[in-house]
């Protein structure tokens, strides 16, 4: 089953965002999966024109968390991210005074986690402040196809949230490729450690 790109994720109420103290981790260890033929144009990749290449976590060094909760990385251009979002960690982990971990194999979880690669123009404007934009609605969507996601939440005595997450052996497809063979690509592995305002 295919997970939908994220189009907007909500930061937290006052829009603070925890881009600034988050560190990202992608390495390059999934090996190309591409078939068929890609969609789009301009650029390259494996994944026909204009797809990212494949292990693209490795070039999103730009990396934060926000809301309840939303990661997300991207090029150091803003032309190509990745967005996770999993709602209400943040505040389960708040209520329970203790770390929640959790863990979703992706090509079996439609509903509780949304994670989605976007290529276009100022992506991160749009990963924690939806009213911003990005992208001018121009923005390739690829959906995740496969992949597992574990994310660690746990809250302290202040308004702050420590959050992680590992999201290992990612592999996307471009939303609009709906035919019997459509383009693979393979994000890689990437983690990103931040502080989450309440």
């Amino acid at each position: 089953m295919m997970l939908y790109a994220l189009l907007l994720a909500a930061c937290a109420a006052d829009d603070t965002c925890a881009g600034d103290t988050a560190t990202a981790v992608a390495t390059s260890t999934a090996t190309s999966t591409s078939t068929g033929t890609g969609t789009g144009g301009g650029g390259g990749g494996n994944g026909g024109p204009g797809a990212p290449p494949d292990n693209f976590f490795t070039i999103l060094t730009e990396t934060g968390a926000c809301g309840d909760l939303v990661f997300y990385a991207h090029n150091p251009e803003d032309s190509l991210s990745l967005v996770v979002r999993v709602d209400g960690l943040a505040t389960e982990a708040r209520a329970a005074d203790a770390e929640i971990v959790r863990s979703w194999g992706l090509a079996d979880d439609t509903t509780t986690v949304r994670v989605g690669a976007r290529q276009g123009l100022n992506l991160s404007a749009s990963a924690c402040d939806p009213a911003t934009g990005g992208s001018g609605g121009q923005a390739r969507e690829w959906v995740v196809q496969d992949g597992t996601l574990e994310v660690a939440v746990s809250a302290d005595a202040t308004d702050t949230v420590q959050a992680s997450m590992v999201l290992t052996g990612a592999t996307f497809s471009l939303a609009t490729d709906t035919g019997t063979s459509p383009t693979v690509i393979n994000g890689g592995d990437i983690a990103i450690d931040a502080d989450v305002p309440l």
